[in-house]
């Protein structure tokens, strides 16, 4: 083999090899470095509730007949049910309420949306199985086309 180098001119060309690498690499961390701008934390999120209508343990809907633990087999025509009175209950204990919910809970739907909701940590949702007796007892009428009553 022949040595078209000598050992300075070895030593000189990996040293700049070296630095070119380095200058290199240097160039790249520095070009790549972005500045993130902080963006503010939302104060709500938005919660959802999601439904399915069992029998015992078989899902269902209106015409289909099931069996309950014992055996004994029942046909639905129907199955439904007003949600109302939803709170969040905080991990230590206290509860926040979601104002002027209900829901009107049936078959073939399974997502309701309930609305907007402060972020936070929560360890469960409480809520009314049917409406309390002040807007049972108000004027159909008086609702909008959208809402549930």
């Amino acid at each position: 083999m022949v040595n078209l180098f000598n050992t300075n001119q070895k030593t000189t060309l990996m040293k700049k090899s070296i630095i070119i690498t380095g200058l290199f690499v240097l160039t790249c961390l520095m070009g790549c470095k972005k500045t993130v701008e902080p963006q503010p934390a939302s104060t709500t999120g938005t919660l959802y509730f999601h439904f399915h209508t069992l029998s015992d343990t078989a899902e269902f809907l209106p015409g289909d007949t099931v069996r309950d633990a014992s055996g004994r087999k029942y046909k639905y025509s129907i199955a439904q049910v007003y949600i109302s009175g939803v709170s969040l209950i905080k991990l230590d204990g206290t509860s926040v309420p979601v104002n002027n919910v209900t829901l009107f809970v049936h078959p073939g739907t399974e997502t309701y949306l309930v609305g907007a909701v402060p972020v936070g940590n929560y360890k469960s949702v409480a809520f009314n199985i049917g409406i309390d007796t002040a807007h049972n007892h108000k004027d159909p009428s008086s609702y909008t086309a959208g809402n549930p009553l």
